[in-house]
């Protein structure tokens, strides 16, 4: 079993993240460290002008068909809370 208090960490924006840790399955520290090797350029596409229209479009069609208020939620994917920060008013 997992010690959840051995792998999350909360940041100061109150986001729970996955640090490494030796109790972790196998697949999970491979997973773990193909991400930190391909992070850095994730993260660049997000900069680029036409992921940047791409995302704000497909951003806003999303929140059309949300209710106003979501209440508590999670964000369970690679990225840098970017799901956070768009409904951060729905919350």
């Amino acid at each position: 079993m997992i010690n959840t208090n051995q792998i999350l960490k909360t940041l100061p924006n109150g986001i729970h993240v996955a640090i490494k840790s030796e109790d972790l399955p196998a697949d999970s520290m491979a997973q773990q460290e193909h991400y930190d090797k391909i992070y850095h350029k994730y993260v660049e596409n997000f900069s680029y002008p036409h992921t940047m229209t791409y995302t704000n479009y497909m951003d806003q069609e999303t929140l059309k068909e949300l209710p106003t208020h979501l209440g508590s939620i999670a964000e369970i994917c690679c990225g840098h809370g970017e799901a956070l920060l768009l409904l951060k008013k729905s919350l």
